[in-house]
């Protein structure tokens, strides 16, 4: 190593409706919501929203750089070089809307077949239903979601980078907890191949380097996450596959929904974008904020039942607490022989299940949330591993074991989970134990002292600080102090959005590498670039950083 929310009041009214139960909207028109059961199916014949063939659009967020709409009447079709263009049908009398939006989280990697958005003006509305009679297209219903989802054969990316964004487009306008159809650009990975098929989601590695049977168990949570209850018949639409067909036609949307720029993981500052973390407040996030809900642990909730399970329930004091130590690439085989001892010998005792996962060998994807949603303690090191903690029960405990590279310089990689988390408490080794190698003694010790906060009733974090490592409250504070600091971690002072910021030595979101004010991580960039260091890259404010650091006593990274 993506409107106010009305159903609260509706479901309030409703007796024996289930609350947690996904609803359908169908949308009558850019102003109208009427609410189906997504058991009640929707009623035949021709939709209302584009009868008369006239384009709507609404948008939130700053144009050109988190920016997210909802297109009403939209036409989708690959254009002549390929990228994928959203035309909209308007008279010149209408309101203009200015559109620029990416599909993906971080606008500045380069990728293939780009969306763009076109207004196509007329003077009369006349004019513009000639225009449209003159289209062939295929009609989809209700609501869609339109997404690029990258490197989908890593899970992180895919749910994080790909879905998440989207999901918070979908926030922004009250849709969060509605079915929708997925619009997805994928790698080209699956292609021909059944991902709902069980025996396609344990296919192994490819001749090319490609984890398929990740790709496709990925595939199928994006499929299902939209569906709702509808999961037998919902579509996953990979248009990448559809490019032919679509040569002279389009692809007719009643409502779509699209704009994942710097709404992800890949660009995210100190929290996850959505996630509306105030400290003093002010937003740390990157995105305009969105209703005042648990939004991370809602995309939870949703994917758990996406996939035909309940909701975790609240972990609270018990007699055996479950507890996980996951392996990860970094260890040694010494560790990873460490690490599994400790889990037999703690398993011994009549306090603690606790258990050592490979997750490369829980698959699919589904038996590892049945494994999470059981789960009091998580201990992880960095990366794709740390991402399993998003799925956690309420009351549970994640311990941050961090890392150490070739350098030696000690980081805990992912903070931004921590802070976008209000339903775990996170725990970090504590830094000079992570400087001379942390051993199994040491992660021993975090497990009981996570054992007693549970016991203790003091799990969930009341403030930010109490989910920050050291390094994520040195960032955190920059951010509030320093207006320069903050807009260049965001990337809204930079042409390149903030991509040569992420491009950390452990990790695009590591706050570890900031603080210690390393050199950006060139080794993947297609282009030459003179030696740089992050803190230019993301052009904080040195003196402010560096009286930071005398005051956490972190004098080592001066």
């Amino acid at each position: 190593m993506f409107l106010c929310l009305v159903l609260t009041a509706v479901l309030r009214g409703s007796q024996g409706v289930d609350r947690r139960e996904l609803l359908r909207r169908e949308i009558g028109s850019a102003a109208g919501i009427s609410v189906l059961s997504a058991n009640r199916p929707l009623p035949p014949g021709p939709s209302r929203t584009c009868e008369d063939f006239v384009s709507h659009v609404e948008c939130k967020g700053t144009r050109g750089y988190d920016q997210s709409c909802i297109f009403h009447c939209a036409y989708l079709t690959p254009d002549v070089e390929g990228r994928w263009v959203v035309t909209l049908l308007m008279e010149n009398s209408s309101n203009s809307t200015e559109v620029a939006i990416s599909d993906w989280d971080m606008p500045a990697i380069r990728v293939e077949y780009p969306l763009t958005v076109q207004l196509k003006r007329f003077d009369s509305r006349e004019m513009l239903q000639d225009y449209a009679r003159q289209w062939t297209v295929s009609h989809h219903r209700g609501l869609s979601v339109l997404f690029r989802a990258l490197w989908q054969d890593r899970w992180a990316h895919a749910l994080f980078d790909g879905l998440y964004p989207a999901y918070v487009s979908l926030a922004r306008f009250g849709l969060a907890k509605h079915a929708f159809t997925a619009v997805a650009i994928l790698s080209n990975y699956t292609q021909g191949v059944d991902c709902r098929l069980s025996e396609s989601q344990f296919m192994g590695l490819s001749g090319a380097g490609i984890y398929m049977g990740i790709a496709c168990q990925m595939e199928e949570a994006l499929r299902l996450f939209g569906a709702g209850q509808e999961t037998s018949r919902a579509p996953l639409l990979r248009i990448n596959e559809l490019r032919e067909d679509l040569q002279g036609s389009a692809m007719l949307f009643d409502h779509l929904v699209s704009g994942s720029a710097h709404l992800g993981e890949y660009a995210s500052l100190v929290a996850l974008p959505g996630t509306r973390v105030e400290v003093d407040q002010r937003l740390l996030e990157e995105s305009e904020p969105v209703p005042n809900v648990d939004l991370l642990g809602d995309f939870a909730d949703r994917m758990y039942r996406a996939h035909g399970l309940e909701s975790p329930a609240p972990r609270t004091a018990r007699a055996r607490l479950k507890v996980l130590i996951t392996s990860n690439k970094r260890m040694s085989p010494e560790e990873v022989a460490e690490m599994t001892q400790l889990a037999e010998t703690a398993s011994a005792g009549a306090a603690m299940d606790v258990r050592f996962v490979d997750w490369s060998t829980v698959q699919p994807f589904k038996a590892q949330l049945e494994l999470l949603r059981e789960t009091d303690i998580l201990v992880s090191g960095i990366g794709t591993a740390l991402f399993y903690s998003a799925f956690l029960p309420f009351g549970s405990v994640c311990i941050n074991t961090g890392w150490k590279d070739d350098a030696s310089v000690p980081t805990y990689g992912e903070d931004i989970l921590g802070l976008s988390n209000r339903r775990t408490r996170f725990l970090y080794v504590p830094l000079e134990k992570l400087r001379r190698g942390i051993t199994s003694k040491d992660v021993e010790a975090e497990i009981h002292r996570a054992a007693a906060l549970i016991s203790e009733g003091k799990v969930v974090p009341f403030s930010p600080d109490d989910n920050l490592s050291i390094f994520g409250r040195i960032i955190r504070e920059l951010s509030l102090q320093s207006e320069r600091s903050r807009r260049g971690l965001q990337g809204r002072g930079q042409e390149d959005g903030g991509f040569l910021c992420h491009q950390r030595p452990t990790g695009q979101t590591s706050l570890a590498d900031l603080v210690f004010e390393r050199n950006l991580d060139a080794k993947n960039l297609l282009f030459q670039l003179d030696p740089m260091t992050l803190a230019d890259a993301c052009q904080l404010d040195i003196p402010l950083l560096r009286e930071l650091k005398r005051k956490y006593n972190l004098t080592r990274a001066l």
